[in-house]
């Protein structure tokens, strides 16, 4: 099977500073969800920003597919932009304040016509009343704006625009920070089952790695700009794990890499 989605040998120098990645490569197949977990500093955002096509990678490549991100012209560009959505960390920038929630669930449909019609047979009131639905909100909330809706309730609608277009590469940035509890389970648990697609990639980054091994098959660790661990979620508790690994895992709470190993 091929990659959905490939990283290979990327670096990316921020000017007059040390900071950056450096020699990431790996491969996002359909189906999966791989996990990218570390602290603030290790590469997590840069990684976002290439993976997006935000920033020009210095050295290797990145490819959707068949297209060369780094290379692409106008209209690979726009078939790049077709296939990808984003659920950004407490992105409210996203929202459009003077207009209702609608507006911002249907953007992404609205941006790509063609595809949208196709999707909503021409009724985009129903459609996005649809979405609200599956994301637990709703329907009337469509006829909201932005300050009228919780942070968790705002999150939902993130994950129902950017699912609504039916994006083969999905990325979502740290998806349930600045959450309560409550709501932090509530997406969890929407994403757990409105993400899966047997033709989609996932791309999930979180400082939590508690987060990520709900909602990961694979996870990647960064420190310092680099992939230093690279395992299976089954593989967690390995006594073989990087040592930062094991930070970050003890941090999460967990109790013990043996004692928690055995109840997964």
């Amino acid at each position: 099977m091929n990659p959905l989605f490939e990283m290979k040998d990327v670096s990316y120098h921020y000017p007059k500073t040390a900071s950056g990645v450096r020699g990431i490569s790996f491969r996002l197949f359909p189906g999966e969800t791989i996990g990218v977990a570390g602290e603030s500093g290790s590469g997590k955002s840069t990684l976002v920003k290439l993976a997006l096509g935000l920033l020009p990678a210095d050295e290797g490549s990145i490819t959707l597919k068949d297209i060369s991100i780094l290379a692409a012209g106008r209209k690979e560009k726009l078939r790049f932009r077709r296939q990808t959505q984003a659920v950004l960390q407490h992105d409210v920038r996203s929202f459009i304040p003077v207009k209702n929630i609608i507006h911002t669930l249907l953007e992404p449909v609205h941006n790509f016509p063609e595809r949208g019609r196709a999707l909503t047979n021409g009724n985009d009131r129903q459609f996005a009343e649809e979405w609200m639905t599956r994301v637990g909100l709703e329907p009337d909330m469509l006829d909201r704006r932005p300050e009228a809706l919780s942070g968790g309730q705002q999150q939902r609608v993130h994950i129902a625009r950017a699912l609504s277009i039916n994006p083969s590469f999905l990325l979502l940035d740290e998806p349930t920070s600045n959450l309560d509890t409550v709501s932090q389970a509530a997406v969890l648990h929407l994403l757990q089952h409105e993400t899966a697609h047997p033709e989609r990639g996932v791309l999930c980054i979180s400082h939590d790695l508690a987060v990520l091994h709900q909602l990961a098959d694979r996870i990647l660790v960064m420190k310092d700009g680099r992939i230093v661990d690279d395992f299976y979620k089954s593989e967690t508790w390995n006594q073989n794990r990087h040592p930062y690994t094991k930070l970050l895992v003890q941090a999460g709470g967990w109790n013990g890499l043996e004692d928690q190993g055995k109840t997964v």
